[in-house]
């Protein structure tokens, strides 16, 4: 064999050896960031599984005092020190955690620390950080209420994004994108809903996952039209690094890594879905209404399975759509593995509720009509 040909076969032996190198380096990347999936039977494993956990008043907030007026008030955030944030009709109000009314943090305008349209605050040890839109940015005030800093966010897609976290200089967010119409009329189809992170500056938020759910479209035929959501796209951060993420009507759970940038785990148990009840006046009231046309929301068949999620240390506790008239609505709990290890019912007050550790905020109606909010301890048992 000459000299020629053997040097040839020479540098197709280093490259097969080196793209065979490459191919179990990627081979081990891959398994690194494999997906773990777990199937969870339809019962848990504790013995007290569906026992009701009490709730105690321990503390309510009215607008008798004049200073303020709730309209529409939904819990936004606790704060690290007990401090309470209620969002309401261009309303940030805030409350020490005895209930003392601090200030309203809203101011209508464009100009700094003015906002059109607020999305909702996120509550720290610095102050507080509220998402504005129109024009879209971050807003920072000391806990005084002092103008501290703000962050525009310059979005090249047609995507809208809701804060979700601080970790130090990183923002995390969900996004979701508006579906484009295709053609005038009804339409089923996925929009893309992703997360995203967001270090400031000109560049707009990163995505480092998506996903998809499904909605109905209903088309004008001159580019116009709306939408409505056929499941639910929960976010919710959880430990350090994860994201656990809701995006179908069906019972699944799904962990996204910010550091691996994909999702690592799925969690599912056995369910027993439940079916829509017959509609309400409410359910009656058309959704949209384009060009003068009235449009209904398609009616479903299920419930969907998760209504909520809620990240309670290393455990997950998810709200489904089973409820008992006696008992309340079934919370099951996950483990860190994802393993369904608990279950039991709470008697939720109001629609409009928020829980942080061992206490539930909830909005509730009184028969005049007005609204009061009340802090409640959950009195946990095993």
């Amino acid at each position: 064999m000459g000299a020629g040909m053997k040097t040839n076969r020479n540098r197709k032996l280093c490259a097969l050896m080196a793209l065979s190198r490459v191919v179990v380096l990627f081979a081990c990347a891959q398994a690194a960031f494999s997906q773990t999936v777990i199937e969870n039977p339809d019962k848990p494993l504790s013995k007290n599984a569906g026992r009701t956990i009490g709730l105690k008043e321990v503390l309510k907030i009215t607008d008798e005092s004049g200073e303020f007026f709730f309209k529409y008030p939904r819990i936004a955030a606790e704060g690290p020190d007990g401090s309470i944030y209620v969002m309401d009709n261009e309303q940030i109000l805030g409350f020490e955690k005895d209930g003392r009314f601090i200030r309203n943090y809203f101011k209508k305008g464009q100009g700094p620390g003015e906002m059109t349209y607020a999305i909702g605050p996120f509550a720290t040890s610095e102050g507080l950080c509220v998402q504005a839109s129109s024009p879209e940015k971050l807003v920072w005030f000391d806990p005084s209420g002092k103008l501290l800093r703000e962050h525009p966010i310059r979005q090249k897609e047609r995507i809208s994004v809701r804060l979700l976290d601080i970790k130090g200089d990183l923002y995390l967010f969900s996004g979701s994108e508006f579906p484009r119409f295709e053609k005038a009329g009804e339409q089923y189809v996925d929009a893309v809903q992703s997360l995203l992170t967001w270090k400031g500056g000109d560049d707009p938020p990163k995505k480092f996952s998506t996903f998809s759910t499904p909605v109905y479209l209903y088309g004008s035929g001159s580019g116009g039209g709306g939408m409505m959501s056929l499941a639910p796209f929960l976010t919710v951060p959880w430990r350090s690094a994860s994201i656990v993420v809701v995006h179908t009507p069906e019972y699944l759970l799904k962990i996204s890594d910010m550091d691996a940038g994909a999702i690592v785990k799925t969690i599912s148990r056995k369910y027993q879905r439940i079916e829509t009840p017959p509609p309400t006046p409410e359910d009656k009231k058309p959704r949209l209404i384009i060009n003068g046309k009235e449009i209904m929301a398609p009616r479903q068949k299920y419930l969907n399975d998760i209504s909520k999620v809620i990240a309670q240390g290393d455990r997950i506790w998810v709200v489904t759509s089973t409820k008992d008239p006696k008992k309340g609505t079934l919370i099951d709990v996950f483990d860190d593995a994802g393993k369904y290890i608990d279950a039991f019912y709470l008697n939720i007050p109001a629609p409009v509720y928020a829980i942080y550790g061992a206490n539930l905020y909830a909005a509730e109606k009184n028969p005049d009509e007005t609204y009061v909010v009340k802090k409640y301890a959950i009195e946990w048992k095993d």
